[in-house]
């Protein structure tokens, strides 16, 4: 009866996290993240047998403030809130099947099911222009800095004749997201439930996701200066940020390795 309840909820946050896939640049990585992390679970919940049904009443009062949440954000049209109810419900039906013991072993792979939470726009609208802010005063600096004709202006950025607005997907929140929600599951997957090494991953993947996407901007700065502004049109635009993301992901991939080793050494 608890199960049947809960999808009476899932259904409409599935469409409303539908809909944010298809009109969001964020709301690409909720499918992959769903899946992924579903995939995660159900591994886990297999491997480990150790079941012990947990207390009727927390359950029941973890499905109440998951119900309250999911009807206050249906109320709002807050996705984000939604998404939190439904992220509760699924803590109160594990914790009714397999007991608080397995739910403590699985507080990462739910950790990492977050990511498929969207940002409120109260809070993605500030990242997302404070980004830019700092990309586009970054990129034209390094470029400045070797000699070439640039100037910006909040998010615009001039690099000869030519006139350049940095969009919102150019700003990196995605590429920080995606990053970011790859070293959490990577992490586990390799370390397990190491919570110190997760933490320090995901830590020192916001400076490389970030570097890297300016390295980006300033490659493409220098493109146009080469190519000119119709190079943007190209494949090379959507080249350039799959490579930025490729390479700051070996970084951080070779960063933990290293980690590894020292630890083992120390």
């Amino acid at each position: 009866m608890i199960a049947a309840a809960a999808a009476l909820w899932l259904v409409p946050l599935a469409v409303a996290l539908a809909a944010r896939t298809a009109t969001a640049e964020e709301g690409a990585l909720i499918p992959l993240i769903l899946v992924t992390g579903g995939v995660t679970l159900w591994r886990e919940l297999r491997r480990r047998h150790d079941r012990a049904r947990g207390r009727l009443g927390r359950v029941l009062a973890l499905l109440a403030v998951a119900a309250a949440a999911f009807a206050l954000g249906r109320l709002l049209t807050l996705v984000t809130l939604m998404a939190l109810g439904g992220w509760l419900g699924l803590i109160a039906l594990l914790y009714d099947r397999y007991g608080g013991a397995a739910l403590r072993r699985l507080a990462l792979p739910l950790g990492y099911l977050l990511f498929a939470m969207p940002l409120p726009y109260l809070l993605a609208g500030p990242l997302t222009q404070a980004l830019r802010l700092w990309l586009s005063s970054a990129a034209i600096a390094l470029v400045g800095a070797g000699g070439f004709d640039v100037a910006v202006s909040g998010n615009a950025l001039f690099i000869d004749q030519y006139e350049l607005e940095m969009a919102a997907a150019c700003t990196g929140a995605n590429s920080l997201l995606s990053l970011t929600a790859t070293m959490w599951l990577y992490t586990y997957w390799r370390r397990g439930s190491d919570w110190r090494r997760l933490a320090l991953i995901v830590v020192l993947a916001l400076p490389i996701a970030f570097v890297a996407n300016l390295l980006r901007i300033v490659a493409l700065l220098l493109f146009v200066h080469l190519l000119g502004a119709r190079v943007l049109a190209t494949a090379l635009h959507p080249a350039a940020g799959l490579a930025s993301f490729a390479i700051a992901l070996a970084l951080v991939m070779a960063l933990d390795g290293w980690l590894g080793r020292e630890w083992r050494g120390g």
